[in-house]
């Protein structure tokens, strides 16, 4: 996931299922650029990500990611967080999921996305997806 960003996933495809890209609510364009703020493991392929060139990196400071983020955090003081939906599933006719979690997410489940099944002998709460 990254900032701004918003997809949906097309679980009808084979691949190219990432579908309806936006960036700031405008359509992302196959030869848009975006600079991504990310630190040296991921930018390398550390995790299995892609590895960028060097002539694609911007250095804009050389003070670790970690360091900025509790920088940024002792200046704020308090920071409160909302929820974005970022990506979801496209629509697919007739097809769902089954979403396993903590019984104590009952309550946060959306009616209309999600609806709670069961509970398994293991204690996991099982919530039916409609996609």
């Amino acid at each position: 996931m990254i900032y701004g960003l918003t997809y949906d996933i097309d679980l009808s495809k084979d691949c190219d299922r990432i579908v309806n890209l936006r960036h700031a609510g405008q359509a992302v364009d196959d030869t848009d650029q975006l600079a991504v703020a990310t630190n040296s493991y991921r930018a390398h392929g550390g995790g299995g990500f892609f590895k960028v060139g060097p002539n694609d990196v911007l250095d804009v400071t050389a003070t670790g990611a970690r360091d900025l983020l509790v920088d940024y955090l002792r200046r704020r003081g308090t920071v409160t967080g909302q929820t974005e939906t970022v990506w979801r599933f496209a629509p697919l006719s007739g097809a769902h999921a089954a979403v396993y979690s903590a019984p104590q997410a009952k309550p946060l489940s959306r009616p209309h996305k999600l609806r709670a099944t069961q509970t398994t002998a293991d204690g996991f709460a099982v919530f039916d997806l409609k996609l």
